[in-house]
């Protein structure tokens, strides 16, 4: 399988020692903490479009509507397949916008914390609405994603009406 690919970044190769007694040793050990802290290049960031379209995280499942858009972070997955579904049930007059792992390009956004995902997520968020009041919303592990951008939304003086 092609995992860097997959990922959109560079995979370490980690080259053991042939005797794999020798990793519990005292130089083992500092040979594992070396390989897995040494530094890595950041994971790229999602960012505008080129076309000047939506930011490259935000999935429009719903453009459309009369009432206040509602943003939507993705499961464990990276996905927001779930709001298909949910759009549907809500129905046109309510925008429902998903925030993905992934762009159209393909390309994979891994953040390393909760909350650098929320600050990038509100980036994509305040493109396309610049001030509150916000609704936000996840599934599963996006819940924990919403709540942080809730959170960060607040520090930042902005209102959220509605975290779901």
């Amino acid at each position: 399988m092609d995992w860097q690919g997959l990922l959109g970044q560079p995979i370490r190769v980690f080259e053991a020692p042939h005797d794999r007694f020798s990793l519990l040793s005292a130089a083992g050990l500092a040979w594992v903490k070396e390989q897995v802290l040494t530094p890595r290049a950041p994971a790229p960031r999602p960012g505008p479009s080129h076309d000047g379209a939506l930011p490259s995280v935000l999935v429009p499942v719903n453009k459309n509507g009369t009432q206040r858009a509602s943003f939507w972070v993705h499961t464990l997955l990276g996905d927001v397949s779930y709001c298909l579904n949910m759009s549907r049930h809500l129905g046109i007059d309510y925008p429902v916008l998903g925030i993905e792992q992934f762009s159209m390009e393909g390309k994979v956004f891994l953040l390393p914390t909760i909350e650098e995902m929320a600050a990038c997520y509100i980036e994509a968020l305040r493109a396309v609405q610049p001030s509150g009041p916000y609704v936000i919303g996840g599934y599963s592990f996006g819940g924990t994603v919403a709540y942080e951008m809730a959170y960060q939304l607040g520090q930042l003086g902005e209102e959220v009406s509605d975290l779901l």
